[in-house]
């Protein structure tokens, strides 16, 4: 909150994820569906296209709209539930990412590779919502969010990082001024917005309902007041007014208090294995990749409608220093030889988060000399391979949270 004028401050971000069903039909959040997060980013843009015909003229005179695009991203703290056999509160991304989810109540949650999306009962839909609300100033809705790469990062001098990104059908926003015509009735089911101001909110929207001049005439249902319908500037709500609202009243974004748990896993304190021998590392990354393939090219809509999931890839890397006793993955690089690798980050029991990749390939790459007294390092970029069994669920990575 600014002196003078209210300004969106970063460090009041709340972010919601929500699962939903219909690729064009966004989900409102309810409390528990809140994440922390260390950055989030919603995009969305419409494509403008120059209109190219004969004019008689070197200007541009004219362009056209063409295709809507939208992506998402979250990084984050890694983080595992309240309690050993909790589902942490980012779960609905972590099943978008592996697509099965098996908790053992009170001992471990699992994330495991699905053969393809739906065939995990637990998981209906690999499609959900992400709300970011800065208040005071504009929330963002990404409806019809894919996920497309799950990104874990590891290292010794920060806490584990996770991040999540993909392509969304659309990201809807309200911000600015919004203020009342005139005097709204108690049992109203619309309002009159000030001349202009309709299009600063979207049908789907919760909103709440405040007067600069009265702060105590805060009018909000349980659930917020939701936008049915927006003619120019004559909003729908749902449900009716409980109380009559007076002009000038402003309309502000509104979100349920965040509920959240979890804290984030020291990435300092753990281990690696390479085919069950202690090896001691810098970083490590794992990227989980489902290239997906968008039907976003629809004659008749402007927007994505529906996506098939690819060649899934997973991958990754880790950083050693050059030891005598380590030099071995380096030089056993070109013999393709196939690893087991289990990654281990966090020490204390229901915040440890175990990472297996049994089928591991080790890639070629070129060790780092420094030019001072610093220790030479390498990095040894590997290929998870599948297990090989046809038609089932795979386990060839999967992460285990106790």
């Amino acid at each position: 909150m600014g002196i003078a004028v209210d300004h969106g401050q970063g460090r009041n971000e709340r972010i919601f994820v929500v699962a939903q069903t219909v690729i064009g039909t966004g989900i409102w959040p309810a409390g528990t569906d809140a994440i922390r997060v260390l950055k989030t980013n919603l995009s969305r843009k419409l494509e403008r296209k120059p209109r190219t015909d004969k004019r008689q003229s070197r200007d541009l005179i004219e362009r056209r709209s063409s295709r809507v695009t939208a992506e998402w991203s979250i990084e984050k703290y890694l983080m595992t539930g309240a309690a050993a056999g909790t589902a942490p509160d980012d779960r609905d991304l972590w099943i978008a990412a592996f697509g099965k989810e098996t908790v053992v109540g009170a001992t471990s949650v699992t994330y495991s590779l699905a053969r393809d999306p739906g065939t995990n009962p637990q998981v209906p839909s690999k499609l959900f919502s992400v709300v970011r609300h800065i208040p005071d100033a504009m929330l963002e809705h990404g409806i019809g969010c894919l996920l497309e790469e799950c990104k874990i990062n590891l290292s010794g001098e920060d806490a584990a990082k996770i991040s999540f990104s993909g392509p969304a059908r659309d990201v809807n926003r309200v911000g600015g001024v919004i203020q009342l015509a005139s005097q709204a009735s108690s049992g109203a089911s619309s309002v009159t917005v000030k001349a202009g101001q309709g299009r600063r909110l979207y049908v789907g929207a919760r909103i709440r309902f405040q007067h600069q001049s009265h702060p105590t005439q805060l009018e909000a249902s349980t659930a917020g007041y939701e936008v049915t319908s927006i003619a120019t500037d004559t909003i729908g709500i749902s449900p009716t007014l409980a109380s009559t609202i007076l002009a000038d009243a402003e309309i502000w974004p509104y979100t349920p208090a965040s509920t959240v748990a979890g804290s984030p896993i020291d990435g300092v304190l753990g281990s690696l294995t390479i085919d069950g021998t202690t090896a001691y590392i810098e970083s490590a990354e794992i990227v989980v990749k489902n290239n997906l393939v968008l039907d976003a090219q629809r004659y008749g809509s402007a927007y994505l409608e529906d996506a098939n999931h690819g060649m899934r890839e997973v991958t990754g890397s880790i950083t050693m220093k050059l030891r005598r006793d380590q030099a071995q993955y380096l030089v056993d690089m070109n013999s393709y030889t196939v690893r087991d690798l289990a990654l281990v980050a966090g020490t204390v029991a229901g915040s440890i988060v175990m990472i297996n990749m049994d089928r591991c390939e080790f890639d070629t790459s070129d060790l780092d000399v420094p030019e001072d007294a610093e220790v030479a390092t390498f990095t040894v970029p590997f290929v998870v391979l599948g297990s090989g069994t046809l038609g089932y669920d795979d386990n060839s990575i999967n992460v285990v949270m106790t």
